[in-house]
């Protein structure tokens, strides 16, 4: 396809979670480094789920076996949410004691910029193990259809597929981790629902020019996650430090105060 497919299809697949990263992660030293953590975390956590059915391999063509893969997938990586949002109840407890030290208290949006940190891990970690690494092929002088659905490429599937569940992995892990901190049931449901309903979606494809439908549902449920996060953003972004968006720190004990983290550097 060439270098110009290569770009175009790259740019397709990873291009807003690059604009989320220049944007809002990279803006606060302590993020990155948390997002590299938390990408790790998460490529351990797929490499696990991909020992796990390697004995299962290849599946056969029918659509039964792969949504019970795909069950038994989605089921391993919320359980492996829910240490992550102990891992992140630990750091943010961690900064508030730093914080509190220097005369400072973290803010509802600090606590936020650190869950879209691991959120941000997630959805860089699914990108690079499903679509990156098919990018060299995309460089070669030919493309790949499937028989079931020949209205789009092999390629191009893969990438706006990528970029669904990118945004929904980001975006659904400030809407889990608020939830969790504020015992929502709504939020603590509502991720792992539409995490679940995508990953079922795709098995859509097997049938006759099923990724005409697939596509566009699996990105409409990563808009639907990503507005959902913008919302409880806006929401927490009006609230003072010592506001409810504090529950997550679980009844630290921390001083009333104007001044709010700037930064976690």
């Amino acid at each position: 396809m060439g270098f110009v497919a290569f770009f175009g299809h790259f740019l397709v697949g990873t291009g807003p979670l690059l604009a989320l990263y220049a944007f809002f992660v990279a803006r606060k030293s302590f993020v990155v480094l948390l997002t590299l953590a938390s990408s790790f975390f998460w490529l351990t956590v797929l490499l696990f789920i991909s020992v796990l059915f390697r004995g299962f391999t290849p599946l056969p063509d029918k659509a039964g076996d792969h949504i019970a893969a795909l069950l038994g997938a989605v089921v391993i990586e919320q359980l492996a949410r829910v240490l992550l949002y102990r891992i992140h109840q630990t750091t943010v407890a961690s900064l508030s004691d730093v914080a509190l030290k220097s005369g400072r208290t973290l803010s509802p949006s600090d606590i936020l910029y650190i869950a879209a940190g691991f959120g941000f891990g997630q959805g860089v970690s699914h990108s690079l193990f499903f679509f990156v690494s098919l990018l060299p092929l995309i460089a070669t002088d030919a493309t790949i259809y499937i028989d079931s659905c020949d209205e789009m490429s092999y390629f191009l599937v893969s990438a706006l597929t990528t970029l669904g569940f990118s945004l929904l992995h980001t975006c659904s892990t400030v809407v889990f981790f608020n939830g969790l901190a504020e015992r929502r049931g709504l939020r603590i449901g509502g991720p792992p629902a539409m995490h679940l309903t995508a990953s079922l979606i795709t098995v859509g494809n097997f049938g006759s020019s099923g990724c005409v439908a697939t596509v566009p549902i699996v990105l409409f449920i990563g808009l639907i996650s990503m507005g959902w996060c913008a919302y409880i953003c806006i929401e927490k972004g009006t609230q003072r430090p010592g506001g409810s968006g504090r529950a997550i720190l679980e009844g630290n004990q921390t001083r009333s105060t104007d001044r709010e983290v700037d930064g976690f550097s």
